[in-house]
């Protein structure tokens, strides 16, 4: 993974961040990903709080979930076997040459991007996670929660165990405005 350029971390050490994140499901279509790859940062109501951290409950590296609430008063985000009716729904997980693909068999990608002098935009992939679960909620209006295993954990190749679960760890909360790495 490539990190910021020269220029990108002049502006990041001077404090004047002009910064967005960027929030994109990765819909898989036979086994493949990155050929429908969808921007959903229009949803997004809620960032989640990312926490990398070994578990001494779960004693593996299954333990780094990040929880993003959207929008979903169209159903943009609804499986059609979730959806309580005949008709099928138009929705992200259908945008795939054919079929529905399974929530579970896709990923979410969340990207930070910083402005450059030169007025575009310089990016950096922050979350890069597999979707564990879903949860469609009406109680606070129509909205889907992703709950997205962090696939950078599992690049360690590592099992963790009882010993690592009393570790130090790493948590940050995302608002408009507060940048992860501060």
């Amino acid at each position: 993974m490539m990190g910021w350029s020269a220029e990108a971390q002049t502006i990041l050490a001077s404090n004047h961040i002009e910064g967005r994140l960027r929030c994109y499901i990765d819909v898989e279509y036979g086994g493949a990903w990155g050929l429908n790859v969808v921007e959903v940062t229009n949803r997004v109501i809620a960032w989640g709080e990312i926490e990398r951290a070994s578990s001494a409950i779960d004693k593996n590296f299954n333990t780094c979930q990040i929880i993003i609430r959207f929008r979903n008063d169209d159903s943009y985000l609804t499986p059609n076997f979730m959806s309580g009716g005949r008709d099928r729904i138009s929705n992200v997980w259908s945008v795939r040459p054919s079929g529905e693909a399974d929530y579970k068999d896709c990923k979410l990608y969340v990207d930070f991007e910083i402005k450059l002098s030169s007025g575009t935009w310089e990016s950096l992939r922050l979350v890069r996670g597999k979707i564990s679960d879903m949860n469609l909620m009406d109680d606070t209006g129509p909205a889907c929660e992703l709950v997205i295993k962090d696939t950078f954990m599992d690049a360690l190749d590592k099992k963790l165990t009882l010993q690592d679960g009393d570790g130090g760890y790493f948590t940050t909360t995302w608002h408009p405005g507060v940048y992860p790495w501060r």
